[in-house]
């Protein structure tokens, strides 16, 4: 269910219409106000705080409610969880979990964490094997992204899925000490299998392969995964 989040931080009506002469003695209200002056105050001291710095953000271990539709619900220490057990909640958590990699091969999210939190107890040598490089990597300055262009679902039940993910990797990095940037773009093919566990989606094997490029596209063959039917509907967000 979808959350309404328009009221959130809106003030209660003050209510009430012109002010009447009163009988209280003036040093009454003038008391009451004095109380409620010193309130706003303590408040404001309370609310207000420093806004530089990493004050406004939240910690990197701590748990941000997403809530979409198929998933993620929830965002921990920079890995989303919590998917729907059907078609689109697998595609989208596949999606996330090839995004994820990419998070952790920059360092930018513990390549440990990704392992525990998104990777089934069934998981195959060769998913095993990339876990293990991207895992204890620190974060590099560069910038390094995964744009998913067209997904597929070749296969599909309750129990387990293959998501396959024809994707352009664009990565942004430094050129000498002149300020210059350089930008490369990769077009590859993730393929990961999805097994349901407990109550989530969790990745159990992985494929990788470059390419296709979009000029080979057009007409893609019979056996290719581009020649499934895609998902649609697709969103994305930036998680600091």
């Amino acid at each position: 269910m979808a959350r309404d989040y328009s009221r959130v931080g809106t003030p209660s009506a003050a209510g009430g219409g012109a002010p009447t002469r009163s009988r209280t003695p003036w040093w009454i209200g003038g008391g009451a106000l004095l109380v409620i002056v010193v309130l706003i105050l303590v408040l404001a001291a309370a609310c207000g705080g420093d806004d530089g710095g990493d004050s406004g953000k939240a910690e990197k271990n701590s748990t941000q409610g997403i809530g979409s539709a198929h998933g993620p619900q929830s965002i921990t220490d920079g890995i989303p969880s919590g998917y729907t057990r059907d078609k689109v909640g697998v595609t989208t958590a596949g999606v996330n979990f090839v995004q994820a990699m990419t998070q952790a091969n920059q360092g930018r999210i513990s390549g440990e964490k990704l392992r525990e939190q998104s990777v089934g107890t069934s998981a195959t040598p060769a998913l095993l094997e990339v876990m293990d490089q991207i895992s204890g990597r620190g974060e590099s300055e560069n910038v390094y992204a995964t744009i998913p262009v067209l997904t597929t679902v070749p296969e599909f039940s309750p129990d387990k899925a293959v998501v396959s993910v024809w994707q352009v990797d664009t990565g942004q990095s430094k050129v000498g000490d002149a300020g210059k940037v350089g930008v490369q773009t990769i077009w590859s093919t993730s393929t990961v299998t999805m097994s349901w566990s407990g109550s989530d989606w969790k990745a159990v094997d992985w494929k990788f392969a470059p390419g296709p490029n979009p000029a080979d596209t057009t007409f893609p063959a019979a056996d290719s995964p581009l020649a499934q039917k895609a998902t649609n509907g697709y969103y994305s967000f930036y998680v600091d």
